[in-house]
Protein backbone atom coordinates (compact mmCIF):
# COMPACT_ATOMS: atom_id res chain seq x y z
CA UNK A 1 0.00 0.00 0.00
CA UNK A 2 1.55 3.78 -1.15
CA UNK A 3 1.97 5.50 2.32
CA UNK A 4 0.89 8.65 2.42
CA UNK A 5 2.67 11.24 3.76
CA UNK A 6 1.24 14.30 5.59
CA UNK A 7 5.02 16.30 5.65
CA UNK A 8 4.59 19.02 3.51
CA UNK A 9 7.69 18.55 0.87
CA UNK A 10 9.07 21.94 0.94
CA UNK A 11 8.53 24.03 3.53
CA UNK A 12 8.41 27.73 2.54
CA UNK A 13 11.91 28.58 3.93
CA UNK A 14 13.61 25.76 1.87
CA UNK A 15 12.40 27.42 -1.57
CA UNK A 16 12.61 31.21 -0.79
CA UNK A 17 15.98 31.42 0.43
CA UNK A 18 16.79 29.91 -3.28
CA UNK A 19 14.71 31.49 -5.01
CA UNK A 20 15.78 35.03 -3.51
CA UNK A 21 19.57 33.89 -3.84
CA UNK A 22 19.32 32.56 -7.35
CA UNK A 23 17.33 35.62 -8.78
CA UNK A 24 19.51 38.15 -7.22
CA UNK A 25 22.69 36.74 -8.41
CA UNK A 26 21.23 36.20 -12.02
CA UNK A 27 20.44 40.18 -11.71
CA UNK A 28 23.96 41.13 -10.90
CA UNK A 29 25.27 39.03 -13.85
CA UNK A 30 23.01 40.23 -16.29
CA UNK A 31 23.97 43.85 -14.85
CA UNK A 32 27.46 42.92 -15.88
CA UNK A 33 26.52 41.95 -20.04
CA UNK A 34 26.04 44.55 -22.39
CA UNK A 35 22.92 43.07 -23.66
CA UNK A 36 21.42 41.05 -20.81
CA UNK A 37 18.95 39.47 -23.66
CA UNK A 38 21.73 38.08 -26.53
CA UNK A 39 21.99 34.63 -24.89
CA UNK A 40 25.20 34.14 -26.84
CA UNK A 41 26.48 36.78 -25.02
CA UNK A 42 26.45 35.08 -22.01
CA UNK A 43 27.51 31.62 -23.42
CA UNK A 44 30.71 33.20 -24.24
CA UNK A 45 31.12 35.33 -21.24
CA UNK A 46 30.33 31.66 -19.26
CA UNK A 47 32.90 30.12 -20.91
CA UNK A 48 35.30 33.01 -20.68
CA UNK A 49 35.06 33.52 -16.76
CA UNK A 50 35.23 29.77 -16.29
CA UNK A 51 38.57 29.47 -18.08
CA UNK A 52 39.39 32.82 -16.16
CA UNK A 53 38.49 31.19 -12.68
CA UNK A 54 40.40 27.92 -13.46
CA UNK A 55 43.77 29.79 -14.90
CA UNK A 56 43.39 32.04 -11.82
CA UNK A 57 42.83 28.98 -9.32
CA UNK A 58 46.24 27.10 -10.92
CA UNK A 59 48.27 30.03 -10.94
CA UNK A 60 47.63 30.36 -7.26
CA UNK A 61 48.40 27.09 -6.31
CA UNK A 62 51.56 27.49 -7.94
CA UNK A 63 52.80 29.98 -6.47
CA UNK A 64 51.11 29.54 -3.18
CA UNK A 65 50.43 33.36 -2.88
CA UNK A 66 47.07 34.92 -2.95
CA UNK A 67 48.03 38.29 -4.07
CA UNK A 68 46.87 37.06 -7.47
CA UNK A 69 42.82 36.77 -6.22
CA UNK A 70 43.21 40.39 -4.36
CA UNK A 71 43.67 41.94 -7.84
CA UNK A 72 41.74 39.44 -9.63
CA UNK A 73 38.80 40.69 -12.11
CA UNK A 74 35.58 41.59 -9.72
CA UNK A 75 33.38 41.36 -12.63
CA UNK A 76 34.28 37.84 -13.82
CA UNK A 77 34.39 36.63 -10.31
CA UNK A 78 30.82 38.36 -9.42
CA UNK A 79 29.22 36.65 -13.24
CA UNK A 80 30.93 33.16 -12.14
CA UNK A 81 29.88 33.13 -8.31
CA UNK A 82 26.22 34.36 -9.99
CA UNK A 83 25.73 32.03 -12.49
CA UNK A 84 27.53 28.89 -11.45
CA UNK A 85 28.06 29.02 -7.59
CA UNK A 86 24.61 30.08 -6.42
CA UNK A 87 22.60 27.72 -8.12
CA UNK A 88 25.22 24.83 -6.89
CA UNK A 89 24.82 26.43 -3.54
CA UNK A 90 20.86 26.53 -3.63
CA UNK A 91 20.78 23.43 -4.67
CA UNK A 92 23.02 22.06 -1.81
CA UNK A 93 20.85 23.67 0.54
CA UNK A 94 17.59 21.78 -0.70
CA UNK A 95 19.48 18.54 -0.78
CA UNK A 96 20.58 18.97 2.43
CA UNK A 97 17.01 19.28 4.03
CA UNK A 98 15.67 16.47 1.87
CA UNK A 99 18.82 14.53 3.34
CA UNK A 100 18.53 15.54 7.05
CA UNK A 101 14.99 16.13 7.67
CA UNK A 102 14.11 14.16 10.61
CA UNK A 103 11.34 11.45 9.72
CA UNK A 104 9.48 9.29 11.48
CA UNK A 105 8.34 5.62 10.44
CA UNK A 106 4.68 6.12 11.16
CA UNK A 107 2.39 9.08 10.69
CA UNK A 108 1.80 11.17 14.13
CA UNK A 109 -1.00 13.28 14.59
CA UNK A 110 -0.81 17.31 13.99
CA UNK A 111 -2.26 20.55 12.71
CA UNK A 112 -2.48 21.37 9.09
CA UNK A 113 -0.84 23.15 7.56
CA UNK A 114 -1.48 25.42 4.60
CA UNK A 115 0.11 22.65 2.01
CA UNK A 116 -1.94 20.12 3.87
CA UNK A 117 -5.34 21.55 3.87
CA UNK A 118 -4.87 22.76 0.16
CA UNK A 119 -4.48 18.67 -0.51
CA UNK A 120 -7.42 18.23 1.56
CA UNK A 121 -9.34 19.81 -1.32
CA UNK A 122 -10.75 22.14 1.08
CA UNK A 123 -11.37 25.22 -1.13
CA UNK A 124 -14.13 24.15 -3.55
CA UNK A 125 -17.67 25.22 -4.05
CA UNK A 126 -20.25 22.83 -3.09
CA UNK A 127 -20.13 21.84 -0.13
CA UNK A 128 -20.81 23.70 3.42
CA UNK A 129 -18.84 26.38 5.03
CA UNK A 130 -16.18 24.49 7.46
CA UNK A 131 -14.26 27.72 8.34
CA UNK A 132 -11.69 30.32 7.53
CA UNK A 133 -8.09 29.46 7.62
CA UNK A 134 -4.82 32.01 6.40
CA UNK A 135 -7.83 34.09 5.17
CA UNK A 136 -9.57 31.86 2.83
CA UNK A 137 -13.27 30.40 3.30
CA UNK A 138 -13.03 26.46 3.45
CA UNK A 139 -15.73 24.44 1.58
CA UNK A 140 -15.91 20.64 0.05
CA UNK A 141 -16.13 20.39 -3.78
CA UNK A 142 -18.71 18.19 -3.07
CA UNK A 143 -21.74 17.48 -0.94
CA UNK A 144 -20.68 15.69 1.79
CA UNK A 145 -22.57 15.47 5.58
CA UNK A 146 -21.39 17.63 8.25
CA UNK A 147 -21.78 17.36 11.77
CA UNK A 148 -21.74 20.40 14.37
CA UNK A 149 -20.86 20.26 18.07
CA UNK A 150 -21.07 22.91 20.63
CA UNK A 151 -23.22 24.38 23.60
CA UNK A 152 -25.63 27.00 23.20
CA UNK A 153 -24.27 30.30 22.18
CA UNK A 154 -20.90 29.21 20.60
CA UNK A 155 -21.98 29.80 17.10
CA UNK A 156 -22.72 27.16 15.64
CA UNK A 157 -25.70 28.86 14.07
CA UNK A 158 -23.77 31.63 12.81
CA UNK A 159 -21.46 29.51 10.92
CA UNK A 160 -24.63 27.49 9.22
CA UNK A 161 -25.91 30.88 8.12
CA UNK A 162 -23.06 31.23 6.17
CA UNK A 163 -23.65 28.42 4.69
CA UNK A 164 -27.28 29.14 4.18
CA UNK A 165 -26.12 31.97 2.28
CA UNK A 166 -23.69 30.75 0.67
CA UNK A 167 -24.75 27.64 -0.99
CA UNK A 168 -25.48 27.08 -4.97
CA UNK A 169 -27.90 24.37 -4.66
CA UNK A 170 -31.64 23.49 -2.76
CA UNK A 171 -31.31 24.29 1.08
CA UNK A 172 -33.65 22.56 3.29
CA UNK A 173 -33.23 23.91 7.28
CA UNK A 174 -35.42 22.85 10.05
CA UNK A 175 -35.20 26.26 12.23
CA UNK A 176 -36.41 26.17 15.26
CA UNK A 177 -34.76 30.06 16.61
CA UNK A 178 -36.27 31.60 13.41
CA UNK A 179 -33.11 33.82 13.14
CA UNK A 180 -31.62 31.40 9.69
CA UNK A 181 -35.16 32.31 7.58
CA UNK A 182 -35.06 36.34 8.99
CA UNK A 183 -31.04 36.64 7.86
CA UNK A 184 -30.89 34.33 4.93
CA UNK A 185 -34.53 34.95 3.05
CA UNK A 186 -34.24 37.88 1.22
CA UNK A 187 -31.17 36.79 -0.53
CA UNK A 188 -32.00 33.35 -0.86
CA UNK A 189 -35.36 34.35 -2.50
CA UNK A 190 -33.36 35.89 -5.10
CA UNK A 191 -31.46 32.47 -5.69
CA UNK A 192 -34.92 30.32 -6.29
CA UNK A 193 -38.38 29.96 -5.04
CA UNK A 194 -38.44 29.93 -0.87
CA UNK A 195 -41.15 28.39 1.18
CA UNK A 196 -42.00 28.50 4.86
CA UNK A 197 -43.95 25.83 6.38
CA UNK A 198 -44.95 26.32 9.75
CA UNK A 199 -46.57 23.02 11.25
CA UNK A 200 -47.59 25.05 13.73
CA UNK A 201 -49.03 27.97 12.35
CA UNK A 202 -52.73 28.22 11.01
CA UNK A 203 -51.30 30.90 8.54
CA UNK A 204 -48.35 28.84 7.29
CA UNK A 205 -46.94 30.79 3.84
CA UNK A 206 -46.50 26.60 2.39
CA UNK A 207 -47.09 23.58 3.35
CA UNK A 208 -46.67 19.98 2.53
CA UNK A 209 -49.05 17.13 2.93
CA UNK A 210 -47.85 13.72 2.48
CA UNK A 211 -50.99 12.03 1.35
CA UNK A 212 -51.34 15.05 -1.50
CA UNK A 213 -51.72 13.02 -4.92
CA UNK A 214 -47.93 13.89 -6.11
CA UNK A 215 -46.36 12.61 -2.98
CA UNK A 216 -47.66 9.52 -3.02
CA UNK A 217 -45.83 6.73 -5.23
CA UNK A 218 -48.03 5.01 -8.02
CA UNK A 219 -46.28 1.54 -7.61
CA UNK A 220 -47.77 -0.32 -5.34
CA UNK A 221 -44.57 -1.59 -3.45
CA UNK A 222 -43.34 2.10 -2.91
CA UNK A 223 -46.75 2.82 -1.50
CA UNK A 224 -46.76 0.21 1.25
CA UNK A 225 -43.15 1.58 1.79
CA UNK A 226 -44.15 5.31 2.07
CA UNK A 227 -46.82 4.50 4.24
CA UNK A 228 -45.05 2.33 6.51
CA UNK A 229 -42.69 5.22 7.10
CA UNK A 230 -45.26 7.58 7.66
CA UNK A 231 -46.77 5.28 10.45
CA UNK A 232 -43.63 4.37 11.60
CA UNK A 233 -42.88 8.24 12.53
CA UNK A 234 -46.76 8.58 13.97
CA UNK A 235 -46.18 5.05 15.96
CA UNK A 236 -42.84 5.08 16.58
CA UNK A 237 -41.33 1.43 17.84
CA UNK A 238 -39.64 1.61 21.63
CA UNK A 239 -37.05 -0.81 20.47
CA UNK A 240 -35.74 -1.39 24.21
CA UNK A 241 -38.92 -2.57 25.72
CA UNK A 242 -39.30 -5.84 26.26
CA UNK A 243 -43.23 -6.66 25.26
CA UNK A 244 -43.31 -5.75 21.70
CA UNK A 245 -47.18 -6.69 21.33
CA UNK A 246 -48.47 -3.21 21.83
CA UNK A 247 -45.76 -1.16 19.58
CA UNK A 248 -46.26 -3.89 16.96
CA UNK A 249 -50.42 -3.68 16.92
CA UNK A 250 -50.79 0.48 17.21
CA UNK A 251 -47.85 0.05 14.30
CA UNK A 252 -50.28 -2.52 12.27
CA UNK A 253 -53.57 -0.46 12.67
CA UNK A 254 -51.87 2.80 12.15
CA UNK A 255 -50.45 1.33 8.71
CA UNK A 256 -54.07 0.05 7.65
CA UNK A 257 -55.57 3.81 8.38
CA UNK A 258 -52.96 5.68 6.16
CA UNK A 259 -53.15 2.93 3.54
CA UNK A 260 -56.67 3.56 3.03
CA UNK A 261 -56.25 7.22 3.01
CA UNK A 262 -53.54 7.15 0.57
CA UNK A 263 -55.32 4.50 -1.80
CA UNK A 264 -58.80 6.68 -1.39
CA UNK A 265 -56.45 9.75 -2.51
CA UNK A 266 -55.27 8.08 -6.15
CA UNK A 267 -58.55 6.79 -6.86
CA UNK A 268 -60.34 9.83 -6.22
CA UNK A 269 -57.54 12.30 -7.48
CA UNK A 270 -58.07 14.45 -4.23
CA UNK A 271 -55.32 14.58 -1.40
CA UNK A 272 -56.15 13.33 1.62
CA UNK A 273 -54.75 14.78 4.83
CA UNK A 274 -53.62 13.25 8.13
CA UNK A 275 -56.53 14.66 10.20
CA UNK A 276 -58.92 12.63 8.91
CA UNK A 277 -57.38 9.29 10.03
CA UNK A 278 -58.84 10.47 13.39
CA UNK A 279 -62.68 9.88 11.79
CA UNK A 280 -61.85 6.51 10.73
CA UNK A 281 -62.17 5.58 14.66
CA UNK A 282 -63.54 8.51 16.29
CA UNK A 283 -67.31 8.68 14.07
CA UNK A 284 -68.81 5.23 14.61
CA UNK A 285 -72.14 4.44 12.49
CA UNK A 286 -75.37 4.05 14.90
CA UNK A 287 -76.68 -0.22 15.21
CA UNK A 288 -78.39 -1.97 17.29
CA UNK A 289 -77.66 -5.52 15.96
CA UNK A 290 -73.27 -4.86 15.97
CA UNK A 291 -70.60 -3.49 17.57
CA UNK A 292 -70.21 0.17 16.29
CA UNK A 293 -66.56 -0.32 15.70
CA UNK A 294 -66.52 -3.15 14.36
CA UNK A 295 -69.33 -2.32 11.83
CA UNK A 296 -66.97 0.79 11.20
CA UNK A 297 -63.61 -1.63 10.74
CA UNK A 298 -65.73 -3.45 8.26
CA UNK A 299 -67.02 -0.45 6.64
CA UNK A 300 -64.04 0.81 6.27
CA UNK A 301 -62.32 -2.45 4.96
CA UNK A 302 -64.71 -2.72 1.84
CA UNK A 303 -63.87 0.96 0.89
CA UNK A 304 -60.06 0.04 0.89
CA UNK A 305 -60.82 -2.84 -1.32
CA UNK A 306 -63.21 -0.77 -3.70
CA UNK A 307 -60.27 1.60 -3.76
CA UNK A 308 -57.65 -1.01 -5.00
CA UNK A 309 -55.69 -1.39 -1.54
CA UNK A 310 -54.09 -4.82 -0.68
CA UNK A 311 -55.76 -7.70 0.94
CA UNK A 312 -53.74 -7.64 3.85
CA UNK A 313 -54.54 -3.80 4.58
CA UNK A 314 -58.70 -5.10 4.59
CA UNK A 315 -57.35 -7.99 6.98
CA UNK A 316 -55.83 -5.75 9.73
CA UNK A 317 -58.96 -3.34 9.52
CA UNK A 318 -61.00 -6.58 10.12
CA UNK A 319 -58.77 -7.87 12.68
CA UNK A 320 -58.81 -4.51 14.42
CA UNK A 321 -62.60 -4.32 14.71
CA UNK A 322 -62.41 -7.46 15.98
CA UNK A 323 -60.27 -7.12 18.99
CA UNK A 324 -61.50 -7.86 22.99
CA UNK A 325 -63.38 -4.23 23.48
CA UNK A 326 -60.73 -3.51 26.63
CA UNK A 327 -57.70 -3.61 24.60
CA UNK A 328 -59.32 -2.39 21.96
CA UNK A 329 -59.58 0.48 24.35
CA UNK A 330 -56.15 0.78 25.46
CA UNK A 331 -54.92 1.20 21.19
CA UNK A 332 -58.03 3.48 20.43
CA UNK A 333 -56.86 5.96 22.64
CA UNK A 334 -53.31 5.83 21.89
CA UNK A 335 -54.03 6.63 18.05
CA UNK A 336 -56.55 9.26 18.97
CA UNK A 337 -53.82 11.06 21.38
CA UNK A 338 -51.28 10.73 18.65
CA UNK A 339 -53.28 11.95 16.04
CA UNK A 340 -55.17 14.56 17.56
CA UNK A 341 -52.77 16.90 16.95
CA UNK A 342 -53.67 17.02 13.00
CA UNK A 343 -57.18 18.21 13.72
CA UNK A 344 -56.06 21.77 15.06
CA UNK A 345 -56.12 24.78 13.00
CA UNK A 346 -52.13 24.82 12.65
CA UNK A 347 -52.03 21.71 10.77
CA UNK A 348 -55.27 21.65 9.16
CA UNK A 349 -53.56 24.25 6.34
CA UNK A 350 -50.09 23.41 6.48
CA UNK A 351 -50.63 19.61 5.73
CA UNK A 352 -53.75 20.39 3.57
CA UNK A 353 -51.66 22.62 0.89
CA UNK A 354 -48.68 21.18 -1.59
CA UNK A 355 -46.72 23.84 -2.16
CA UNK A 356 -43.70 21.52 -4.14
CA UNK A 357 -43.00 18.30 -5.30
CA UNK A 358 -39.28 16.89 -4.48
CA UNK A 359 -38.55 16.93 -8.03
CA UNK A 360 -38.94 20.56 -7.76
CA UNK A 361 -36.27 21.14 -5.33
CA UNK A 362 -33.76 19.45 -7.68
CA UNK A 363 -34.82 21.71 -10.75
CA UNK A 364 -33.85 24.49 -9.35
CA UNK A 365 -32.24 26.12 -6.64
CA UNK A 366 -34.76 26.14 -3.26
CA UNK A 367 -35.13 26.95 -0.03
CA UNK A 368 -37.54 25.94 2.76
CA UNK A 369 -37.77 26.81 6.12
CA UNK A 370 -39.14 25.06 8.69
CA UNK A 371 -40.51 26.79 11.57
CA UNK A 372 -40.31 24.53 14.09
CA UNK A 373 -40.59 26.25 17.32
CA UNK A 374 -39.37 24.24 20.03
CA UNK A 375 -41.65 24.52 22.55
CA UNK A 376 -43.95 22.32 20.01
CA UNK A 377 -41.52 19.86 19.33
CA UNK A 378 -43.20 17.30 20.91
CA UNK A 379 -46.31 18.21 19.10
CA UNK A 380 -45.05 18.50 15.79
CA UNK A 381 -41.94 16.99 15.68
CA UNK A 382 -43.21 13.98 13.98
CA UNK A 383 -44.32 15.72 10.98
CA UNK A 384 -40.91 17.05 10.72
CA UNK A 385 -39.27 14.06 10.87
CA UNK A 386 -41.86 12.96 8.40
CA UNK A 387 -41.42 15.43 5.75
CA UNK A 388 -37.55 15.06 5.82
CA UNK A 389 -38.13 11.75 5.83
CA UNK A 390 -40.25 11.76 2.85
CA UNK A 391 -37.42 13.92 1.21
CA UNK A 392 -34.67 11.42 2.27
CA UNK A 393 -36.60 8.32 0.60
CA UNK A 394 -37.13 10.28 -3.05
CA UNK A 395 -33.57 11.37 -3.11
CA UNK A 396 -31.65 7.52 -1.96
CA UNK A 397 -35.01 6.03 -4.64
CA UNK A 398 -34.67 8.86 -7.26
CA UNK A 399 -30.68 9.98 -7.24
CA UNK A 400 -29.57 13.16 -8.88
CA UNK A 401 -29.75 13.31 -12.47
CA UNK A 402 -27.53 15.36 -14.30
CA UNK A 403 -28.07 19.11 -14.51
CA UNK A 404 -30.03 18.96 -11.20
CA UNK A 405 -29.22 20.67 -8.01
CA UNK A 406 -27.68 19.17 -4.81
CA UNK A 407 -29.68 19.20 -1.64
CA UNK A 408 -28.08 20.16 1.52
CA UNK A 409 -30.56 19.51 4.71
CA UNK A 410 -29.78 21.89 7.54
CA UNK A 411 -31.02 20.23 11.37
CA UNK A 412 -30.23 22.90 13.57
CA UNK A 413 -31.38 21.41 17.40
CA UNK A 414 -31.02 18.06 16.25
CA UNK A 415 -31.53 16.25 19.30
CA UNK A 416 -35.62 17.87 19.53
CA UNK A 417 -36.10 16.24 16.21
CA UNK A 418 -37.99 12.19 17.10
CA UNK A 419 -36.02 9.64 15.18
CA UNK A 420 -36.20 9.68 11.38
CA UNK A 421 -36.50 6.19 10.09
CA UNK A 422 -33.98 6.44 6.71
CA UNK A 423 -31.91 8.93 8.51
CA UNK A 424 -28.75 6.36 8.79
CA UNK A 425 -29.27 5.16 5.06
CA UNK A 426 -29.28 8.91 4.08
CA UNK A 427 -25.59 8.86 6.37
CA UNK A 428 -24.23 5.86 4.24
CA UNK A 429 -25.70 6.49 0.26
CA UNK A 430 -26.68 10.16 0.46
CA UNK A 431 -24.17 11.46 -0.46
CA UNK A 432 -24.26 9.87 -3.79
CA UNK A 433 -27.29 10.46 -4.36
CA UNK A 434 -26.88 14.50 -4.53
CA UNK A 435 -28.53 14.82 -0.79
CA UNK A 436 -26.38 15.84 2.23
CA UNK A 437 -27.06 16.38 5.89
CA UNK A 438 -25.52 19.09 8.06
CA UNK A 439 -26.38 17.85 11.90
CA UNK A 440 -26.14 20.58 14.39
CA UNK A 441 -26.48 19.28 17.93
CA UNK A 442 -24.97 20.51 21.58
CA UNK A 443 -22.75 17.07 21.89
CA UNK A 444 -22.59 13.65 21.00
CA UNK A 445 -24.10 12.39 24.24
CA UNK A 446 -27.49 14.10 22.50
CA UNK A 447 -26.65 11.95 19.45
CA UNK A 448 -26.07 8.90 21.78
CA UNK A 449 -29.76 9.82 23.36
CA UNK A 450 -31.82 9.96 19.98
CA UNK A 451 -29.94 6.88 17.76
CA UNK A 452 -28.46 4.78 20.55
CA UNK A 453 -27.57 2.21 18.50
CA UNK A 454 -26.40 4.16 15.63
CA UNK A 455 -24.87 7.29 16.42
CA UNK A 456 -21.11 6.14 15.76
CA UNK A 457 -22.59 5.27 12.60
CA UNK A 458 -24.04 8.89 12.07
CA UNK A 459 -20.45 10.49 13.13
CA UNK A 460 -17.95 8.02 11.26
CA UNK A 461 -20.33 8.85 8.08
CA UNK A 462 -20.01 12.30 8.72
CA UNK A 463 -17.57 13.86 5.82
CA UNK A 464 -16.46 16.54 8.19
CA UNK A 465 -16.68 17.33 12.16
CA UNK A 466 -16.46 20.87 13.46
CA UNK A 467 -16.02 21.17 16.83
CA UNK A 468 -16.22 24.54 18.65
CA UNK A 469 -15.58 24.82 22.31
CA UNK A 470 -17.40 21.39 23.98
CA UNK A 471 -17.91 20.59 27.92
CA UNK A 472 -19.21 17.21 26.96
CA UNK A 473 -17.48 14.31 28.30
CA UNK A 474 -19.03 11.96 25.54
CA UNK A 475 -17.68 14.30 23.03
CA UNK A 476 -14.22 14.84 24.70
CA UNK A 477 -13.74 10.86 24.45
CA UNK A 478 -14.69 10.48 21.06
CA UNK A 479 -12.66 13.03 19.70
CA UNK A 480 -9.58 12.72 22.13
CA UNK A 481 -9.62 8.95 19.71
CA UNK A 482 -10.66 10.19 16.54
CA UNK A 483 -7.61 12.95 16.65
CA UNK A 484 -5.10 10.27 17.69
CA UNK A 485 -1.44 10.82 19.15
CA UNK A 486 1.32 13.05 18.47
CA UNK A 487 4.97 12.51 19.50
CA UNK A 488 7.46 15.20 21.92
CA UNK A 489 10.84 14.67 23.29
CA UNK A 490 11.18 14.27 27.03
CA UNK A 491 14.61 14.99 28.43
CA UNK A 492 15.96 13.53 31.72
CA UNK A 493 19.32 14.08 33.69
CA UNK A 494 21.38 11.78 35.45
CA UNK A 495 23.14 12.95 38.88
CA UNK A 496 25.36 11.51 41.58
CA UNK A 497 24.88 11.81 45.05
CA UNK A 498 26.71 14.99 45.23
CA UNK A 499 24.27 16.79 42.94
CA UNK A 500 26.31 16.94 40.39
CA UNK A 501 24.76 16.21 36.78
CA UNK A 502 26.47 13.33 35.47
CA UNK A 503 24.80 12.82 32.17
CA UNK A 504 21.36 13.37 29.96
CA UNK A 505 19.25 12.10 28.01
CA UNK A 506 16.49 12.10 25.78
CA UNK A 507 13.46 9.42 24.67
CA UNK A 508 10.72 10.26 22.34
CA UNK A 509 7.16 9.87 23.74
CA UNK A 510 3.62 10.33 22.68
CA UNK A 511 0.34 11.73 23.90
CA UNK A 512 -2.83 12.77 23.08
CA UNK A 513 -2.67 15.47 20.09
CA UNK A 514 -5.86 16.95 21.87
CA UNK A 515 -6.50 15.80 25.53
CA UNK A 516 -9.89 16.00 26.70
CA UNK A 517 -9.80 19.23 28.75
CA UNK A 518 -7.93 20.89 25.49
CA UNK A 519 -11.55 20.44 23.77
CA UNK A 520 -12.99 22.50 26.46
CA UNK A 521 -11.15 25.75 25.85
CA UNK A 522 -11.15 26.58 22.29
CA UNK A 523 -11.87 30.36 22.12
CA UNK A 524 -14.63 31.83 20.84
CA UNK A 525 -14.79 32.69 17.79
CA UNK A 526 -12.48 29.10 16.39
CA UNK A 527 -13.17 25.77 16.08
CA UNK A 528 -11.16 22.57 14.89
CA UNK A 529 -12.35 20.98 11.84
CA UNK A 530 -11.81 17.43 11.72
CA UNK A 531 -11.84 16.06 7.73
CA UNK A 532 -12.91 12.06 8.24
CA UNK A 533 -9.89 10.78 5.52
CA UNK A 534 -7.75 13.15 7.40
CA UNK A 535 -8.66 12.73 10.94
CA UNK A 536 -4.63 13.32 12.47
CA UNK A 537 -4.56 16.43 10.43
CA UNK A 538 -7.18 18.49 11.76
CA UNK A 539 -7.75 22.03 10.57
CA UNK A 540 -7.80 25.15 13.50
CA UNK A 541 -9.67 27.55 11.81
CA UNK A 542 -10.90 31.10 12.57
CA UNK A 543 -15.07 30.41 12.91
CA UNK A 544 -16.97 31.45 9.62
CA UNK A 545 -19.59 34.08 11.46
CA UNK A 546 -22.01 35.77 8.30
CA UNK A 547 -21.56 38.75 10.26
CA UNK A 548 -17.44 38.55 10.23
CA UNK A 549 -16.92 37.85 6.58
CA UNK A 550 -17.54 41.04 4.44
CA UNK A 551 -18.61 39.43 1.56
CA UNK A 552 -21.55 37.22 2.99
CA UNK A 553 -22.56 39.97 5.05
CA UNK A 554 -23.38 42.13 2.35
CA UNK A 555 -25.91 40.04 1.45
CA UNK A 556 -28.14 40.56 4.03
CA UNK A 557 -30.10 43.68 4.06
CA UNK A 558 -28.84 45.77 7.14
CA UNK A 559 -32.85 45.34 8.75
CA UNK A 560 -32.20 41.73 8.45
CA UNK A 561 -29.00 41.93 10.54
CA UNK A 562 -30.15 40.71 13.72
CA UNK A 563 -28.06 39.53 16.41
CA UNK A 564 -27.50 35.77 16.65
Amino acid sequence: MKRIRYDSPLPRWVWLFPLILCSTSFAAAAYLLPDPLDAQAWKATLRDSTRYIGALIQYASETRSMAAIKTAHRPTLVFFGSTVIAPFLSLTIVGLYFALRPTSERNVSKFANGAEVKRMELHGDLGPVLGVFEGKLLKGSEPRHTLAAAPTRSGKTRQAITTVLDYPGTVIVVDPKREIKQITAPHRSKIGPTHTIGFADPNSPSGWNPFATANIPTEPVQIELAISRIASVLTPMNERATDKFWDETALRNMTALCMVEAYKALRTGEDGHLGNLISYIRELPETVDEDPFTLKMNQIAALAASYGAPNWVQEDLISFGQTEPKERGSHINSMLTKLQVFRTAATKRSLGINSFTVDDLRDRPCTVFIDFPREDARSFGPITAMFLDTIFTHALSNGRKENQYPILVIMDEFRDLPVIPNLISVMTAGAGAGLSAYILVQGYAQLKERYPDSYLNIINNCEWQIIFENPDAETQRVLTGTTGKTEYKSSSKQMNSMGAVTGKSQQLKEKDLMENVDWAIIPFGHHILIPRRHQIRPVYCTSAFWDKIPEIRRLVPRKNRIKT
